[in-house]
């Protein structure tokens, strides 16, 4: 889920993300998205909280090759 909290206006954007809790299939994480005024200046623009799905390289490989030979 991402929550836009106000237009960014500065020159640049600058995210900072940990994760909360990263078990062994599910990885939960959180953004904070800021917007960058005078090379100075943060103020907050956005933030995020994900949970994602750790999948082995080697699975996604066998699929990629089940895929291709169909």
């Amino acid at each position: 889920k991402i929550n836009f909290l106000r237009p960014a206006y500065g020159q640049r954007l600058f995210c900072r993300s940990q994760v909360i809790r990263e078990g062994r299939k599910i990885i939960v994480s959180e953004s904070d998205v800021f917007d960058i005024v005078d090379n100075k200046k943060e103020t907050a623009v956005a933030k995020a909280i994900v949970t994602l799905m750790a999948v082995p390289r080697v699975d996604l490989l066998k699929k990629s090759l089940n895929s291709t030979q169909s």
